[in-house]
């Protein structure tokens, strides 16, 4: 789920991986 949208949370999970 990385898509190249220009939101803040888009940001954050870029630094932040998920693993859920």
């Amino acid at each position: 789920m990385e898509q190249a949208a220009f939101s803040p949370a888009s940001v954050v999970l870029d630094f932040i991986p998920i693993q859920n």
